[in-house]
């Protein structure tokens, strides 16, 4: 935990971080050491760089944006995201996915690497 208390709003950011990392192959807060992240992550400003996410479509982008909110009180609920026209979209086309989508992935979490010093 970062700051103040943990719960379902926590939850969304941690799955907004891990969508991020999912659909970009790159972590939204980075930094050259451990303190360089925690900063970055407390003032929650991060971009998306038009060469990780210009194949990324407008509605996975505004829902990563809406788990990425600040603001806690703004953020997305777990209910809302799971009604999000990008998971609905998503889902129903589960079925036509292709492989490559899903190595794609799989190469994102493979070259993505951070060592915490916890």
């Amino acid at each position: 935990m970062i700051l103040g208390e943990f719960d379902e709003k926590s939850d969304i950011w941690s799955c907004g971080v891990i969508l991020f990392l999912l659909l970009s192959g790159t972590a939204p807060f980075n930094g050259l050491t451990n303190k360089n992240i925690h900063e970055r992550i407390v003032e929650g400003h991060y971009e998306m760089p038009l060469e990780r996410w210009s194949h990324i479509s407008e509605e996975a982008k505004a829902l990563v944006k809406k788990m990425l909110e600040y603001n806690p009180e703004k953020r997305i609920s777990a209910a809302d995201a799971l009604e999000h026209p990008w998971i609905e979209e998503t889902a129903r086309a589960t079925e036509n996915v292709h492989k490559e989508a899903f190595q794609e992935v799989l190469r994102n979490l493979k070259a993505y690497k951070v060592v915490f010093d916890y």
